[in-house]
């Protein structure tokens, strides 16, 4: 710079005015005053600036007013004041001209806007031309769409709408109102129509008079008599909820929701779906083929029934049919687990005592000094008692164990283990002549250790329990421990129950400990069938033949009363024949058979032996025989022989009160030695015998008798017709073995022995 002032000034850097450190290329601190034009780029003021004129569009002035050419400002523009618009302004695409200060608005035009005084000046003038006759309106001489819009409206004289009139706030009648001629309230079906007052009637009848349907959501309060006059099936009338009070029909009365009365008196029918109440006093009750009543109807006295009952339930209080699970008191054993129950997987079975886990306690007056401290404790050697001649709820009085009345073997299953196996399941043996698809079950379950068990249809097969599943937390909750189960099943329809028919599982994260007592299941009579109690006994080898009557125990066909097929075992038990007329049948006589029979006709209980050997019947006796009485015997004895030749054959040693008798072949005589003793010998015959002589016969001993070495000789000596015959008399010698050895005639008396003695040849 030369000079000063000097007309051009140049700066190449920033200059600031008013400040050392400017910021842009002009930074001033303070205010500016120009009198001439300000040009810049960009122009940042951190107060307000005013000047004449401002060029430019003006799209990026904040807080700026154009007020020369046709300018336009992006964004919002807001005027916390006044607006004065000297000339025309735009609405959108609609050019304003002017502002209309008279009170008439005669034109229909969209180029003016009308002012405050003018639009009042309008709306006075033409309210007050409604009070001379000749006009009945405000006319705003405008389209007919053209709303009209007003803050307070006061008509002093009748207001005529020949529209319609939408009130969007409440309409206050000071007075009694009167609307002449048909009123319809509401245009949509969720309008919502409030009287606080009470609803009168004008009508000649003096009554209310409803032409459609009347639905109301809460109640319908009547202080006097309802009465209708055709049949409320017309739908004059529909109640969904309740009448209380009096009613009075003189036709039908058709409810589509609840009737709550003390009394219902028709002389008709009463039809509806559905009855609340103890039932206590109703009479004549009749449904409709079809209906179905929900809840339950509990009737105090007896119940007649003229047609059939059909549940998909349980009939509680009813007998019940017979148990199809065998075995159920657990009292049969195999070893020591309950015979007949059989399972799948890593599964032990055991017959508990059912004093253990508290199913029932001890049947005494006091406490036992064994007793356990709880349940869960409670073992057969450690009982939990309950208290006085009290067994617990399950079984009070008479149990599975003792008590008044009880069982003294009963059992309940214990049942452990894991679901390491592929499957976990527990099978019953069943009953196996039934048709079901589905099953009454009860039970008393309690899991010890586990998650839950399920009953039905292949429960813990692969590891998944099925069907009703109990949970561990259900049998905590309930008492003791112990749940009842009471429930229906349904299962395949099949004929038998057995296997994963109807089974079931176990599932534990690890082991498993599982009580089970007195198991339940029976045949529903819905869609199912149970035989006869003939047929439910055939199954195992037992038949009750219907025609013959005849059981068979291995048969079905069987040829007696009884008939087994099998062996018969009767352990301590007697074996009593009381047929007294009973006759020898020769039933035994078919090949094969034998038979033991009490015959009338023969006086004795003849065993016959088997019939078609080589010997005819055929009877062995294995071990000691012995005959009390005395033996008749019509022929040959054998002994260490099959084949007697004679009456008595023994092929051995004859032992005779502790005496042996040797070489042996057969007896011929037994009796007391005399000479006048009848000898029946072959005739031509002379042989010697052997003797046992018994010193004391009858109170007497012989003299110079030994007792053991007398020899008998016996001569036929007559002949019978030159013929080979039996001697009705032999002579005899006999002579003492350790005397002289000499043969003494049988007339001697000096050694004849008056002895019993048995002869055998030598």
């Amino acid at each position: 710079m030369t000079s000063w002032p000097d007309p051009e000034l140049t700066v190449s850097g920033r200059v600031g005015i008013g400040t050392d450190t400017p910021s842009e290329e002009l930074d001033v601190i303070g205010n500016i005053s120009a009198t001439g034009n300000i040009s810049a780029t960009n122009l940042t003021l951190s107060g307000s600036a005013n000047a004449t004129q401002f060029v430019g569009d003006g799209s990026r002035l904040t807080g700026l007013v154009t007020t020369t050419g046709n300018s336009t400002i992006a964004g919002s523009l807001t005027i916390n004041d006044n607006l004065s618009v000297g000339g025309n302004f735009q609405l959108g695409t609609l050019s304003i001209n002017a502002f209309s200060s008279d009170g008439n608005l005669a034109d229909n035009s969209n180029l003016a806007v009308p002012t405050e005084q003018a639009v009042k000046t309008y709306v006075d003038n033409q309210i007050t031309q409604v009070n001379n006759a000749l006009d009945t309106k405000a006319n705003l001489n405008g389209a007919a769409d053209q709303d009209f819009t007003a803050q307070n409206l006061t008509v002093g004289g009748n207001l005529q709408v020949s529209g319609d009139l939408e009130v969007q706030g409440d309409v206050i009648a000071r007075d009694t109102e009167h609307i002449a001629g048909n009123v319809s309230l509401g245009d949509e079906d969720s309008d919502v129509i409030t009287i606080a007052g009470v609803v009168s009637s004008g009508h000649s009848s003096g009554a209310v008079e409803v032409n459609s349907a009347l639905h109301t959501t809460g109640s319908l309060t009547v202080d006097g008599s309802l009465s209708v006059g055709n049949a409320i099936a017309t739908a004059q009338l529909s109640v969904t909820d309740r009448v209380t009070g009096s009613l009075t029909v003189q036709n039908n009365l058709t409810v589509g929701g609840s009737l709550t009365t003390s009394e219902v008196n028709a002389t008709g029918t009463i039809q509806a779906n559905r009855f609340e109440g103890d039932g206590s006093s109703l009479e004549g009750i009749v449904k409709k083929t079809g209906d179905t009543m929900t809840g339950s109807l509990t009737i105090a006295n007896n119940l007649t029934v003229n047609g059939n009952i059909k549940t998909t339930g349980i009939i509680s209080g009813s007998s019940l049919p017979p148990n199809l699970i065998r075995n159920s008191y657990m009292n049969i054993l195999d070893g020591n687990k309950p015979a007949g129950y059989r399972v799948l997987g890593n599964v032990n079975l055991e017959a508990a005592h059912p004093y253990t886990k508290g199913f029932e306690g001890p049947y005494v007056a006091e406490k036992p000094s064994n007793a356990a401290s709880s349940v869960d404790t409670a073992t057969q050697a450690n009982p939990y008692w309950f208290r006085r001649y009290y067994k617990g709820s399950r079984a009070s009085r008479g149990g599975l164990a003792d008590g008044w009345n009880g069982l003294p073997d009963g059992r309940i299953l214990k049942i452990t283990g894991n679901n390491s196996a592929v499957h976990t399941s527990v099978m019953f043996p069943f009953e196996s002549n039934v048709l079901t698809n589905k099953v009454h079950f009860k039970a008393w379950l309690k899991i010890t250790s586990g998650s839950k068990v399920g009953f039905g249809v292949d429960s813990g097969y692969r590891n998944v329990v099925r069907g009703l599943i109990i949970t561990k937390e259900q049998t905590d909750d309930a008492p003791d421990g112990w749940y009842q189960i009471d429930a229906v099943i349904g299962t395949s329809e099949v004929t038998s129950l057995n296997g994963l028919a109807f089974s079931m599982g176990i599932e534990a994260s690890g082991s498993f400990e599982v009580y089970l007592a007195l198991p339940y299941v029976a045949n529903l009579d819905n869609d199912t069938w149970l035989p006869s109690v003939s047929d439910m006994l055939s199954r195992d080898g037992l038949t009750v033949h219907p025609s013959s009557r005849n059981v068979g125990i291995g048969t079905d066909s069987p040829e007696g009363k009884l008939d087994v097929r099998g062996d018969i075992r009767a352990g301590n038990s007697d074996i009593y024949f009381t047929n007294t007329n009973h006759n020898h049948t020769g039933i035994g006589n078919k090949s094969g058979w034998a038979a033991i029979e009490n015959a009338a006709n023969f006086g004795a209980l003849m065993i016959l032996g088997r019939a078609g050997t080589s010997k005819g019947r055929y009877v062995r006796l294995w071990d000691y025989l012995q005959v009390n009485g005395g033996m008749d015997i019509t022929g040959n004895v054998g002994i260490g022989t099959s084949n007697p030749r004679t009456k008595l054959e023994v092929a051995g040693t004859v032992n005779v009160r502790d005496r042996i008798l040797r070489n042996g072949q057969d007896f011929s005589k037994a009796g007391l030695a005399s000479h006048n003793d009848t000898v029946k010998v072959p005739w031509g015959t002379t042989r010697e015998w052997n003797i046992f002589v018994s010193p004391r016969v009858m109170g007497r001993e012989e003299p110079d008798s030994e007792g053991d070495n007398a020899l008998l000789k016996i001569e036929c000596w007559a002949r019978v017709n030159n013929t080979t015959s039996w001697k009705n008399h032999a002579r005899y010698k006999y002579r003492i073995r350790n005397g002289d050895g000499r043969w003494y005639d049988e007339n001697s008396g000096r050694h004849r022995p008056l002895v019993n003695y048995i002869l055998i040849p030598r």
